[in-house]
């Protein structure tokens, strides 16, 4: 459904707007009733079980993803700081050390750049790091 107003008063738009969210949340709510209404009460309580067992790890995903702006620069210059110095150490070693870090260090980079999920972020921020410092060590 398209709906078009024409109006002068941008106050008239505000109401008409609020109104058809206030409208939209109602549906929500009476689709939900109906949901529970004719769903077992055991599904729930398994879902809440499974839930409960997860919830630390659930809850500091969606903490990431609300810190990202916050995460993402200190990866940044921790992957990129560590990436330079195991490039230096690598060059002096052998082509595939360099090869190892002059891949890794961007990609995780272009996914900061490209806002991929924290999950994917971390992960491959952890992996890259590791890398880096292993080629340092060894």
């Amino acid at each position: 459904m398209i709906i078009i107003i024409l109006t002068s008063d941008a106050t008239h738009l505000i109401s008409f707007v609020t109104a058809l969210h206030l409208y939209h949340i109602n549906l929500k709510i009476k689709t939900m009733n109906t949901i529970s209404q004719s769903t077992p009460l055991n599904v729930y309580a398994n879902a809440i079980n499974v839930d409960e067992k997860t919830k630390p790890i659930s809850e500091f995903w969606q903490n990431a993803e609300f810190c990202r702006f916050t995460i993402s620069p200190l990866l940044m210059v921790i992957i990129v700081c560590i990436g330079a110095f195991a490039a230096a150490v690598a060059v002096q070693e052998s082509v595939f050390q360099l090869a190892l870090v002059a891949i890794t260090v961007p990609v995780v980079e272009g996914l900061i750049l490209a806002l991929a999920p924290m999950r994917t972020i971390i992960i491959s921020s952890t992996l890259s790091i590791a890398l880096s410092l292993l080629i340092i060590i060894f």
